[in-house]
């Protein structure tokens, strides 16, 4: 035949007789009448020749139809939905391949490739849907001829490659026949062939296929049948011969109680270098943990192990070393008998001390009938936090006469420290970190002018909570005050170097009559007096 060459036989019951018939470059041989025959010793397609319809291929010489290129393609007819369309195909050797439609109109085209492969058939198959739009569930069928496949090659198990790797399909296998119900995962290209007993998906070191006999999963190290719970595969007790009935009875080769299989499977060190230095204060450094520790099994593998921190044992506003457990993720088959528990050490450095300590006033006066004067607030100087707490240090110097609240500083009123305008006070500041910083500050309070404190010249002590008693609140600021009354006779009624105590109108209990008094101020602090006339009302 030559290239590009199409022959469509379409006469009825029609008979040909020939040579034996090779399909080479593009050639298409087509027979599409129900009935048609073409009878041949034997066809064989080369480079991406189609045969369509090939049950109307009789073989005289042959047993199969005999595919010498990957690209070369038999296709089906349109199947109806249960009908079985079988072909006997082969490269070297014959295979039958069964379908089986699930829905109207599917049609199928179907290759074979030599696959160079000692722990496989030797060549696999391609089957495609020709019209995309129906990819519905089709049955497969697979029977090739024994002997051909490499040796040893004990139990088998059907395998698909869609543009990945290959999958195991679970099916089981009877000899040389294999069969899968309702496949349906069809892409663009999907070959199948049969692997042996050495394949484990799942590194669990029981074969796909006898997990496939099991009804385990091939895909999961942690799926495998085990009757008495042991922790151990009943297929690695049947090679240990060992009870898989049995719990106590295992192979434990060190005597640990630990079954050997579970040992080379058990974390026995962690890898990774489980130490992190950071800075104070830094409180995204958990953002950079890993999620994941190298650890090695008793095996000698390597495993990557989730891990979960539990990083609020960390207090970043306080330098030290703390201890951070971890709470890993066991693979599936991976133990951990011997409870190790990943534990990360987290340095956070020292924070540098505060760098200074601020007032933003230092001075005040006092003014007549005020119980409350504030005399400025305090500010830190600190480049890496803004908390901080400041307080007076102790009792010495003149602390006593001061308060802070929050960060003001506050003269207490109640002290009247006479004589005094200037004051020393020492103040800490602290930082999160245990850092402090000591400062001393000078405070200067302002006096009224001694000769400018007012003087009041009248007070009625009738009990009304009125200007019921005499005294000058200012002086109690001063030292060396002496405050005195007069009667007009120049007898002294009242006495008194405290400022604080107040004249109530009488003389030793006695109430003195309305009318007009006199009264003296000295303060000796600046060795001045004055005098001035008083008015007791009616009382």
């Amino acid at each position: 035949m030559k290239n590009f060459l199409v022959l469509i036989l379409i006469l009825s019951f029609f008979r040909a007789k020939a040579q034996e018939l090779t399909l080479a470059g593009n050639a298409i041989l087509s027979i599409k009448e129900a009935g048609m025959t073409v009878s041949t010793p034997s066809i064989q397609l080369r480079d991406k020749s189609r045969l369509i319809h090939p049950a109307g291929i009789q073989l005289s010489g042959s047993p199969y139809i005999q595919l010498s290129s990957p690209e070369a393609r038999i296709i089906t007819n349109e199947l109806f939905p249960g009908k079985a369309y079988e072909m006997e195909v082969g490269i070297t050797s014959k295979t039958i391949v069964r379908l089986t439609a699930h829905q109207e109109g599917s049609a199928y085209a179907l290759g074979m490739q030599s696959l160079p492969s000692d722990q496989s058939l030797p060549f696999t198959w391609s089957i495609d849907p020709v019209a995309t739009d129906k990819k519905s569930g089709t049955n497969l069928f697979f029977e090739w001829e024994e002997g051909i496949e490499p040796k040893p090659f004990v139990l088998k198990a059907l395998v698909s490659k869609s543009e990945g790797d290959w999958q195991m399909l679970p099916v089981p296998i009877s000899g040389t026949r294999v069969g899968y119900e309702n496949f349906n995962t069809w892409s663009e290209s999907n070959q199948f062939t049969i692997k042996t007993i050495t394949t484990d998906s799942d590194f669990d070191e029981v074969p796909d296929v006898q997990e496939l006999n099991e009804l385990t999963s091939w895909s999961n190290a942690g799926s495998y049948s085990d009757l008495d719970g042991d922790g151990v595969p009943d297929y690695i007790e049947m090679l240990d011969q060992t009870d898989p009935n049995n719990k106590m009875d295992y192979l434990d080769s060190n005597s640990d109680d630990i079954p050997d299989y579970t040992y080379n499977r058990s974390l026995i060190s962690i890898l990774d270098d489980l130490h992190r230095t950071i800075e104070w204060g830094d409180t995204g450094w958990m953002h950079d943990l890993q999620d994941s520790i190298l650890a090695m099994t008793g095996s000698g593998r390597l495993e990557q192990i989730p891990i979960l921190w539990k990083p609020q044992m960390v207090d970043v506003y306080s330098h030290g070393t703390y201890k951070v457990n971890g709470q890993i993720d066991l693979p599936d088959g991976i133990f951990n008998p011997y409870i190790i528990i990943p534990e990360m050490l987290v340095e956070v450095l020292p924070k540098a001390a505060p760098e200074d300590i601020l007032l933003t006033n230092s001075e005040f006066t006092v003014v007549s009938g005020s119980s409350n004067y504030e005399v400025g607030a305090f500010s830190v100087v600190d480049s890496f936090d803004d908390v901080h707490w400041i307080k007076l240090l102790n009792e010495g110097y003149d602390n006593l006469l001061f308060e802070i609240k929050g960060n003001t500083l506050v003269w207490k009123s109640q002290s009247s420290a006479a004589g005094k305008t200037t004051f020393t006070i020492i103040v800490r500041v602290k930082d999160r970190d245990g850092n402090y910083l000591d400062k001393f500050f000078e405070i200067t309070r302002h006096r009224p002018d001694s000769d400018d404190i007012p003087v009041n010249n009248t007070f009625s002590p009738n009990g009304d909570g009125i200007n019921d008693s005499w005294w000058v609140p200012e002086l109690r600021y001063f030292s060396g005050v002496r405050i005195q009354v007069f009667e007009r006779s120049g007898k002294r009624i009242f006495y008194t170097e405290n400022p604080d105590k107040k004249w109530d109108g009488t003389s030793n209990g006695k109430v003195l009559p309305v009318g007009t008094y006199f009264w003296t101020i000295e303060i000796g602090e600046f060795n001045t007096i004055r005098k001035g006339i008083l008015n007791l009302l009616m009382q």
